[in-house]
């Protein structure tokens, strides 16, 4: 399987056909009107977002931080463990998606058994979620000194270095506009929209992992990418390097996550940079079970109220 390539449509009937090509796996969703598409090699291990036809996002890799030390793909401390699932059909409150997952595991001198994770990657038509699961958990992790400005596990790694059109082909012919930090949509408006990838690293506030959102959309914003974690979003972060890296992943500071825990991210497309933006919303929606209408029986928004400096509310 690792040498092969599936190549995911849909057919009359509703059947699936699969043609064995190469070493690249390409999955969409189970929709003739899928508008994103997922490539993936699984030797070395790579994955790209496809909107229209162009490699918007290209990724490599997965890491575990456990300490001083690391588990990562890239330098094959990170093993597979077994074959992969390659796009399994399924179906959620999101719609129909095409599952596969690659399973990893890592031995560590510091730890008392292997670790063992999944790298889950789900196909919707208009979405890709990337969830790293921990079956077993994970004790002993996080990154050593002051771990505010790091991760403690990373997947997906997008590539984000304007200067190598090999790993971000579309590097200068998108923009992009983020949601972080302590304000809206930005704590430092020079870094709230750009040319996407930017030049330098992003500051996002208060902390270099606060990335509420990110949209990137092409030159006449009639195609939009949302970007952000999708699950556990007070320990899911997002980080965006100067070595030109967008990862997310459990943050630095987490020294451990039970088993079946799961980090995650999605890239949301649509068409037009607000539409895309309340598709992201009902796909997180969707995710967790809730309903849209749920801040109408928020107390605080139906009532007069005020706030002081110390973030304490009266009513």
């Amino acid at each position: 399987l690792r040498r092969s390539t599936i190549m995911v449509a849909r057919m009359g009937g509703g059947r699936l056909a699969f043609s064995m090509l190469g070493c690249i796996v390409a999955c969409s969703a189970m929709h003739d009107n899928a508008v994103v598409k997922l490539q993936l090699t699984t030797t070395p291990f790579r994955y790209s977002v496809i909107v229209d036809g162009q490699a918007w996002f290209s990724g490599a890799g997965v890491t575990l931080w456990r300490g001083n030390s690391s588990c990562s793909s890239e330098d094959g401390s990170f093993k597979t463990a077994g074959p992969p699932s390659f796009a399994v059909p399924g179906s959620d409150g999101n719609g129909e998606f095409n599952l596969t997952v690659v399973r990893w595991t890592c031995t560590s001198a510091t730890a008392a058994a292997p670790t063992l994770v999944e790298t889950h990657f789900i196909v919707y038509a208009h979405s890709v979620a990337f969830d790293l699961v921990f079956p077993d958990g994970v004790e002993s992790m996080g990154r050593p000194g002051d771990a505010l400005d790091t991760l403690g596990s990373e997947f997906p790694i997008f590539s984000a270095d304007p200067k190598n059109p090999t790993t971000a082909p579309m590097a200068g012919k998108l923009g992009y506009n983020l949601w972080a930090g302590g304000g809206v949509p930005s704590t430092r408006a020079s870094d709230a929209s750009g040319v996407w990838p930017p030049a330098s690293e992003l500051a996002l506030g208060y902390s270099r992992t606060a990335l509420g959102a990110l949209a990137v959309f092409n030159t006449d914003g009639s195609r939009t990418a949302v970007l952000s974690p999708a699950a556990h979003f007070s320990t899911t972060v997002a980080l965006h390097t100067a070595g030109g890296e967008l990862a997310f992943g459990v943050h630095g500071t987490v020294l451990s996550v039970p088993a079946g825990f799961s980090s995650s991210a999605v890239v949301t497309v649509g068409n037009g940079i607000n539409a895309a933006m309340r598709d992201w919303g009902e796909f997180l929606l969707q995710r967790s079970g809730k309903p849209r209408g749920r801040w109408q029986s928020d107390f605080s928004l139906s009532h007069l109220g005020y706030t002081t400096d110390n973030g304490a509310y009266y009513y």
